[in-house]
């Protein structure tokens, strides 16, 4: 019996020591997922329906995506699969899109991971602050929070901004490549894989952030 009492008692400690420890380190629980690429301004036709984010995991492990959020436009936008499953592997990409259908007719020879969310009026063509994270207790936890402006370029020249390196927060813009990139996670693994089906190659730059949302 007292064996037994001081098992459940270390059990209950470790329980508790967990619990504190996802309370006061809520990162360590979830994948460092960052923003790779930004489609926000079409070179042609209108940009409702069709502009999208690209994701990136730069952790050891995979994430399920769907438990994920997009906070954008002042609203905390939910992730749904819709192509290829649920699931981020390490050092994979994903898109999120405004609408994949309208995504799958502007790029039909993309086969990676696709999810549907939803930007707040469309992603401002003056620039906004995208972020994307988890809910810890119901509170919004960002794993990556990036400020775009026009400036940085893209601005409707068939371009998209692009990250070039997981520490980094400075965009350059380039030719799109959705699920592809030159990214490594924080293993230092380079990732040759997209979407978990594709082949990797996308890139960085260091730009400063803020918290606040702007509308759309």
């Amino acid at each position: 019996m007292a064996a037994d009492a001081h098992i459940t008692r270390v059990q209950k400690v470790g329980e508790i020591i967990t619990v504190a420890f996802l309370i006061l380190f809520p990162f360590a629980a979830s994948a460092q997922v960052v923003i790779s690429e930004i489609m926000y301004d079409l070179q042609t036709g209108s940009d409702s329906g069709r502009e999208w984010v690209e994701v990136f995991n730069a952790e050891g492990s995979s994430a399920n995506l769907t438990d994920w959020k997009v906070s954008e436009g002042g609203s905390n936008h939910g992730i749904a699969a819709f192509q290829g499953g649920e699931s981020l592997s390490s050092g994979a990409y994903a898109i999120l899109a405004d609408n994949p259908a309208k995504f799958l007719e502007d790029w039909p020879a993309y086969s990676g991971l696709l999810f549907d969310t939803a930007f707040t009026s469309g992603l401002s063509n003056a620039g906004e602050t995208i972020a994307v994270g988890t809910l810890n207790n119901g509170t919004f936890a960002p794993t990556d929070t990036v400020s775009y402006q026009s400036s940085w370029g893209a601005a409707g020249d068939g371009n998209t901004l692009q990250r070039a390196m997981v520490s980094g927060t400075d965009f350059t813009a380039g030719a799109p490549s959705p699920g592809t990139g030159s990214l490594a996670p924080s293993s230092g693994v380079s990732s040759d894989t997209s979407s978990d089906s594709e082949t990797s190659t996308t890139t960085t730059t260091t730009t400063t952030t803020t918290s606040a949302n702007t509308s759309a």
